[in-house]
């Protein structure tokens, strides 16, 4: 994968990362002016990696009954909602049944965007599916593809809209994933080092991608952040991503064999980081320390 395309998967997942979030905490109220965009990226995604040609419906009938979009062609009816819960799913299947659309459609896949729990079983022409669905064709699309999905989100959303995801709020929730033995820990004392790359990954991920949803934690991605928020943490990042180039050249295997000029480079960026981040803290009032541990 090259830079560029790896550059435009992250883009767009941070994007997608930061809808999801904004979904995600306004799920009882403000959820209005997502509704369409949520609509068009999924449509969007699936005529990319499915050559399906679906239909908002909505556009033609107001509050479309069970299903919000749909293939007629080859059969397909899709609803996109922020959460699918059993009981999601199963009023969903009643009403498409209720209002005869078996009879024009024989798939209906209900696709939750930030989460969906698998039934254990389904009516043979239904699907449920969560957000690894979509995010997980990404990597399969090509530059230009990945290209235009990235203008479909930000035209399709204005993103200055989720700056009620404050930033200090935000922070502190990426600061909770960097005050860690990967940080705190000097080389003197540290353990696994494929644990600390994993580690560093994560930190990276969050700061990066705004979220680890593996573990169900959410921020917003680097680029939602006001400039002194978003200094820090690219300067953060740079020296993060310094410290995995030496943990890597210094892979063998499955063993690390790190020289000590490499151990001080780690160790230099580790006490910079924690001194930067302390620093910052201290002038944003955020009554937060890193303690190192040598």
């Amino acid at each position: 994968m090259s830079i560029v395309h790896q550059d435009l998967v992250n883009r767009v997942a941070s994007l997608i990362a930061a809808l999801q979030h904004y979904v995600t905490v306004n799920t009882d109220t403000g959820l209005n002016d997502v509704c369409s965009s949520l609509e068009i990226l999924i449509s969007e995604m699936l005529l990319i990696t499915e050559n399906l040609n679906l239909t908002r419906l909505n556009l033609f009938q107001s509050n479309f009954p069970a299903i919000d979009l749909a293939d007629s062609k080859r059969g397909i009816a899709v609803q996109v909602t922020s959460n699918v819960t059993p009981a999601k799913w199963k009023d969903t299947v009643a009403k498409f049944a209720a209002h005869g659309l078996n009879a024009h459609y024989t798939k209906l896949r209900i696709i939750g965007f930030c989460k969906a729990v698998k039934p254990r079983a389904l009516p043979a022409h239904v699907t449920v599916q969560g957000p690894q669905a979509f995010l997980a064709g990404l990597k399969s699309l090509d530059v230009a593809q990945l290209t235009k999905l990235e203008s479909l989100l930000r035209t399709s959303y204005d993103f200055s809209k989720l700056n009620p995801l404050h930033d200090k709020d935000c922070f502190l929730v990426v600061l909770r994933v960097l005050d860690r033995d990967a940080l705190r820990h000097f080389t003197n004392v540290e353990g696994s080092y494929a644990d600390f790359s994993h580690a560093l990954k994560e930190i990276k991920e969050v700061i990066n991608a705004g979220s680890i949803p593996s573990k169900g934690i959410y921020a917003k991605p680097l680029s939602q952040y006001s400039s002194p928020y978003e200094a820090l943490l690219s300067s953060v990042d740079l020296q993060l991503a310094q410290m995995l180039a030496e943990v890597n050249r210094a892979r063998q295997g499955h063993n690390y064999c790190l020289t000590y000029q490499q151990k001080q480079m780690i160790d230099r960026s580790r006490s910079s980081i924690i001194q930067e981040v302390n620093d910052f803290c201290k002038g944003q009032g955020i009554a937060h320390e890193i303690r190192g541990i040598w």
